[in-house]
């Protein structure tokens, strides 16, 4: 069984590096070990179930210099329900395997459950098959200049663990570098991440916006941008990565922010512009909503992600226009979300869908291109439909001749015309509806493609009387 753990994180390893290899080249500076240790003492893994335990077993409540393979076991130092101070420092802890999803294990090279006081410093928490890094119900904890790369999930994850202390610490290569779940008020600074970033998770906006994270933490060698409560600020160019936490009139464009785990996260904002951002190649999803609203999604790169869009917890009345969903697991993704609108948008070579709608109603969806999605080719078959929709309630075309969206499983025959397309004369639509995944219709599905259409520029003559009419204003004001 160990010899196993070991093969499936070393598979997983090789597989990450490798195909890292077409991503944009980012400088590297990972810390192999701990400088201060040139020689481990091995030791077998680690558990501490109370402060009376912890005490027995190192009396100055430090557990140092070790090197622990938790290959079999599930985790490498387990610390639970301990109150007065202790010390993990300068150990080696890998290949934390075996014991998937169960309580006090998850795979994890250093456990701290509802634990306190407690330092864990100058570790290397490294290639384990879930977690570096896992406090859950920990409180006043400081995690400090940790490597915590190469993990399968997290590098470092807080779940209901508020007032702990993240500072610089390495967290790359793992699917997510660091994940604040569930969690208040905890201070995350000089944190090094590439091929990964920042997650925040929760249900309240509690969880989202009282922690203290400033442009100190680096994601690829650019800085994270988490804003709480602000109004009106333009994100300055190279970001590594955006957070908006209850913000408003918020602008992010012209950003490059991929080969991390998300690189815009949107929750309980309104009245965002997120516009010609490059948010591709990365472990999650390329632009993330969750309870947000009345925002502008347009003209985004958002390729081989997991969700290319991801619109969550009903975050309603945005307007998603423009934007590449490619190569992805899927597309556009909408759960329980209403009345948004998503048009002229490109979703093509997904492996699953191209857009999902889980929950969601009353969205106005057209003239979006749906290109070999879900294995679809040239041909409408029942079994490989390109998007679905689980509510019903949807609108999947404008009204004729306006029309709905362009299948490329569904291109003809178009021989008949109208709304009821039982007129002769061909009109660039199908003359049978595209049924999706649920049993929806598009009703008029198109011929050829959608050209996504640019904002139309004003024409000279107008240019040459706005330019005229400033001029003379001008020359007015200065001779009063």
């Amino acid at each position: 069984m160990r010899v196993m753990c070991v093969l499936i994180v070393g598979l997983f390893v090789f597989g990450f590096f490798a195909s890292l290899g077409s991503a944009q080249e980012i400088k590297l500076e990972v810390k192999s070990q701990p400088a201060t240790v040139t020689k481990y003492t091995t030791h077998a893994p680690i558990r501490i179930n109370s402060d009376a335990e912890f005490t027995s077993l190192f009396s100055n409540r430090t557990i140092w210099g070790l090197e622990i393979n938790g290959g079999d076991y599930g985790f490498c130092i387990y610390i639970g329900n301990c109150s007065q101070a202790f010390t993990v420092k300068n150990c080696y802890l890998h290949n934390a395997c075996g014991k998937i999803y169960i309580d006090y294990f998850w795979n994890t090279a250093c456990y701290i459950h509802k634990s306190f006081n407690g330092t864990i410093e100058n570790n290397v928490c490294s290639m384990n098959t879930q977690n570096g890094i896992y406090l859950y119900e920990s409180e006043n904890n400081k995690v400090t200049n940790n490597t915590c790369n190469g993990n399968t999930l997290y590098g470092i994850l807080l779940d209901y663990s508020n007032h702990n202390t993240l500072i610089d610490n390495n967290c790359s290569w793992n699917k997510i570098g660091i994940s604040l779940k569930n969690s208040n008020t905890n201070t995350v600074r000089q944190n090094t991440m590439y091929g990964c970033g920042l997650i925040i998770e929760g249900t309240f906006l509690s969880y989202y916006g009282t922690h203290n994270i400033d442009s100190t933490n680096f994601v690829n060698n650019k800085p994270v941008y988490y804003l709480k409560n602000q109004t009106g600020i333009t994100i300055p160019q190279g970001a590594g990565q955006v957070i908006l936490i209850n913000c408003s009139s918020v602008i992010v464009e012209h950003q490059t922010m991929t080969d991390c785990s998300l690189s815009i996260m949107m929750v309980y904002s309104l009245n965002c512009t997120l516009s010609r951002n490059n948010c591709s190649g990365n472990t999650m999803h390329g632009i993330l909503l969750e309870v947000s609203k009345s925002s502008t999604i347009i003209d985004n790169t958002c390729n081989d992600n997991w969700m290319g869009i991801y619109l969550e917890d009903f975050s309603v009345h945005n307007t998603i226009t423009g934007n590449n969903c490619n190569d992805s697991y899927r597309g556009i993704y909408l759960d329980s979300s209403d009345s948004n609108i998503l048009a002229y948008n490109n979703c093509s070579g997904n492996f699953d869908y191209g857009f999902y709608l889980e929950l969601s109603n009353y969205n106005r969806i057209h003239h979006n291109k749906f290109i070999n999605n879900n294995g679809a080719d040239s041909t409408y078959n029942p079994g490989y439909i390109q998007s679905y929709d689980g509510a019903g309630h949807n609108f999947w075309n404008e009204s004729y001749p306006s029309g709905g969206n362009y299948w490329s499983d569904l291109t003809s025959p178009d021989i008949k015309s109208g709304p009821n397309q039982d007129q002769p004369g061909g009109d660039g639509i199908v003359d049978s509806p595209y049924v999706l995944e649920g049993g929806v219709m598009d009703h008029y599905p198109l011929t050829t493609t959608i050209v996504i259409p640019e904002p139309s520029p004003i024409p000279p003559i107008i240019c040459s009387v706005l330019l005229l009419t400033a001029l003379v204003a001008r020359r007015r004001w200065w001779c009063i």
